[in-house]
């Protein structure tokens, strides 16, 4: 009876493997798949945008290299604006805005500056010299400056507020302005209440609109 029955068990011993076998190999196929989802998902999805295609582009705030044989500005064609100032220990800074009102020109170098009375005349007893190379930024020749109609450059007075005797200085009814090169031409005139001292008025070169003290 026992080696009769011994088919049957081993039959079904079989079977029962069988049906142990495929039910691991197909939880085996999910876990696969559940662990390679994930991978593909991460694949798929979008790729974020980049930080340089949502930035606005900045402003140009200087024109290229002009070409060669471009003239330089002539005092007709400038216009001269306060654009700030910075001041202590009797001495005092004042940035200027140079505006182009003509077509490309270039400026280079260091013009001259006076100032003017109330009649528009010169006023005598002042020299100029130049910002010392090692005055901060604003020493030195940074070079020359291509300014298309409507371009900008800057230039930086650097005058004293006292008098050596105690006095006061005497009061200008303005600053006027000869651009490198064509100081044989009317000046550009800027009205603005100033009290330099005698004594030499420090003028820099021309210099690019981003300069700053």
């Amino acid at each position: 009876m026992r080696s009769g029955r011994s088919p049957l068990i081993l039959t079904a011993v079989a079977a029962f493997a069988g049906l142990t076998l495929t039910a691991c190999g197909g939880g085996g196929d999910e876990n696969a798949a559940s662990q390679s989802a994930p991978e593909r998902s991460e694949q798929a999805a979008p790729t974020a945008p980049q930080e340089a295609e949502t930035r606005p582009t900045p402003a140009a705030t200087t024109a290229p290299p002009a070409p060669k044989g471009t003239p330089g500005c002539g005092n007709a064609q400038l216009a001269l604006a306060p654009a700030g100032g910075q001041g202590g220990a009797g001495t005092h800074i004042q940035r200027l805005e140079i505006t182009n009102g003509g077509g490309l020109c270039t400026l280079e170098g260091r013009p001259e500056v006076y100032p003017y009375d109330a009649a528009g005349n010169r006023m005598k007893g002042f020299k100029t010299t130049s910002v010392p190379s090692d005055f901060g930024s604003i020493g030195g020749s940074p070079g020359k400056v291509t300014l298309e109609k409507g371009g900008k450059a800057v230039l930086y007075v650097v005058i004293n507020d006292n008098s050596a005797s105690g006095k006061s200085c005497p009061e200008a009814a303005g600053l006027a302005f000869l651009a490198p090169g064509d100081a044989g031409s009317a000046p550009v005139k800027l009205a603005k209440a100033w009290s330099p001292c005698p004594g030499p008025i420090q003028v820099s070169a021309v210099h690019p609109p981003t300069s700053v003290f």
